[in-house]
């Protein structure tokens, strides 16, 4: 009777022992977690009248927070270009832009594939005219300014590819937006 006392007690104080280790595995790691790192970004192609193309890159690295909210930083960089008349008596009109830009960003899962975004940024811009003035004389203009934009926009995750409609409510001419929503493609990993 003895025997089969101890080999009770021992075959409990082992499920209990196992049961306590099974939940300290179950239990969320404090602090930072490389596990909930989330690399990601959008690439972007535009073309259209006046020999007008351009291109965006835009890598993000984030961090999930919760399973239904991840946030983090980017860096952005777009280039275009276009030709076109402006008045009568100028020739054309050669105008370049490169935009470097760094961005915060916040994706919120309001179902398993479905999220809602806001992304502020701030581009550094750099804007080069170069056009024939009324004397034929190639005439050359640089601007550089700072051009804020926030996106707002809701999606659908396909991991890896990630599809968005955003909007730019800040409006600034300058961005690599414009004034219209827009289709966002990236992917996550």
């Amino acid at each position: 009777m003895k025997k089969i006392g101890l080999l009770i007690l021992c075959a409990v104080i082992s499920i209990t022992a196992y049961s306590q280790s099974g939940e300290s595995l179950n239990q969320q790691v404090k602090g930072f977690d490389p596990s909930k790192l989330v690399y990601g970004g959008q690439i972007g192609f535009g073309f259209g009248s006046n020999d007008y193309w351009s291109i965006y890159l835009s890598p993000q690295l984030g961090y999930r927070f919760t399973n239904n909210f991840i946030a983090g930083a980017g860096i952005s960089y777009a280039y275009a270009t276009e030709k076109y008349h402006w008045l009568s008596y100028l020739s054309e009109i050669k105008e370049k832009q490169h935009q470097f830009g760094i961005n915060l960003y916040a994706d919120y899962y309001f179902s398993r594939r479905f999220f809602v975004t806001v992304k502020p940024e701030l581009f550094y811009q750099r804007e080069t005219l170069k056009y024939n003035d009324e004397d034929g004389v190639q005439a050359k203009i640089t601007e550089n300014r700072f051009v804020p934009a926030v996106l707002v926009g809701i999606g659908i995750s396909l991991r890896p590819v990630v599809l968005s409609l955003n909007y730019d409510i800040v409006q600034n001419s300058s961005t690599p937006y414009g004034d219209s929503v827009f289709l966002g493609v990236g992917f996550s990993f």
